[in-house]
């Protein structure tokens, strides 16, 4: 029997039908993992059902057709891309075999993937770092052009190199099922400092669980560094933010994509 406690006074609410509970529930779960990650899950999971198909096994998950699965895939993809896939099998098969968390957890399905990682090492490939004197060169060169998709280009290289971001969180994705407009820094969060000093929001971003933005803080840590070129950027085209919300905008009314990005660079 529950106790009996003070009832407090609620506020008057709507009850849902149950379709609306289930739709919305639905589209909650949706919001588990990010667009990138369920991108990369699903490809996960198609290739586990190819192997299947290949092999002849069921589609229900045991401990050999897991450790297989591990097995046959290490040849063709690296030892991290090889976990993402697992962690993607588990995460969308659970729902239909609850038991896939206990055998992706078995000894013999873990020791595999410790055994692909052992004899499939490769050393990461890293890009070479950027030289300052490079980046300085390169500002000096191109800023006295008055182009403003130009100026967007030196502004996202600079603002990236000073603040350490990745260039997926300054620019558009290619693909349309990457896009998320809630990732877009919005245009209103940049304020300037003194000492060519600025900030802005990065609102969210795939390691974000609480959904909470990063302040990026940009300023030049080198005597002999370029300025952070969105200094330049926002002044010299004032109209193209008046009626759009987005910070990093092409000359076309367009978003800046990694694509576009490259190229310009190029």
């Amino acid at each position: 029997m529950i106790p009996s406690f003070r009832r407090s006074r609620q506020p008057h609410r709507v009850p849902w039908t149950y379709e609306r509970l289930l739709r919305e529930r639905a589209i909650t779960l949706g919001y588990t993992i990010d667009r990138s990650t369920a991108l990369n899950y699903s490809s996960a999971l198609n290739s586990f059902l190819h192997f299947c198909d290949l092999h002849g096994f069921s589609y229900e998950p045991t401990e050999n057709s897991l450790s297989f699965y591990l097995v046959f895939m290490a040849s063709s993809v690296s030892t991290s891309t090889l976990t993402t896939y697992l962690s993607g099998i588990v995460k969308l098969l659970s729902p239909y075999f609850p038991n896939i968390t206990r055998i992706r957890n078995s000894a013999i399905v873990r020791n595999t993937l410790q055994g692909c990682r052992r004899r499939h090492f490769s050393h990461p490939n890293r890009k070479p770092p950027l030289p300052l004197q490079l980046l300085s060169n390169v500002c000096h060169v191109a800023f006295p052009v008055a182009d403003h998709d130009l100026l967007l280009c030196l502004a996202i290289l600079v603002s990236g190199f000073y603040a350490l971001m990745r260039l997926g969180e300054l620019v558009f994705p290619d693909d349309p099922a990457l896009r998320d407009y809630r990732k877009l820094t919005p245009r209103s969060s940049v304020k300037f400092h003194p000492n060519h000093i600025y900030q802005f929001t990065l609102p969210t971003h795939k390691a974000d669980k609480t959904f909470e933005g990063d302040v990026i803080i940009v300023q030049r840590l080198f005597a002999r560094g370029p300025d952070p070129h969105l200094i330049y950027y926002m002044p010299a085209f004032p109209y193209l933010h008046l009626f759009l919300f987005y910070l990093v905008l092409h000359y076309i009314f367009t978003l800046s994509s990694r694509s576009l990005y490259s190229l310009r660079v190029q």
